[in-house]
């Protein structure tokens, strides 16, 4: 994704790059938490359909939301 340079901030030097990328995902989650954001979620495959899904996608069959589900360690 592209962004307006405007809109770009330096990443604070006060805590790992990692968890400075994390924030904005934080923050959709805590949306999604209140309610102010509903996620539609299109279909839920398992991981070892991964392959598959990569595939549709490639060919640009899939539309929505897709979870993937990862099993209980």
């Amino acid at each position: 994704m592209i962004a307006p340079a405007e809109i770009l901030t330096e990443a604070p030097r006060n805590i790992p790059l990692a968890d400075a990328a994390a924030l904005p995902l934080v923050g959709l989650t805590a949306w999604v938490g209140t309610g102010e954001l509903r996620v539609e979620v299109a279909r839920r495959v398992a991981l070892a359909e991964l392959p598959a899904l990569h595939a549709q996608a490639g060919a640009g069959e899939l539309s929505g939301k897709t979870v993937v589900l990862v099993p209980a360690a």
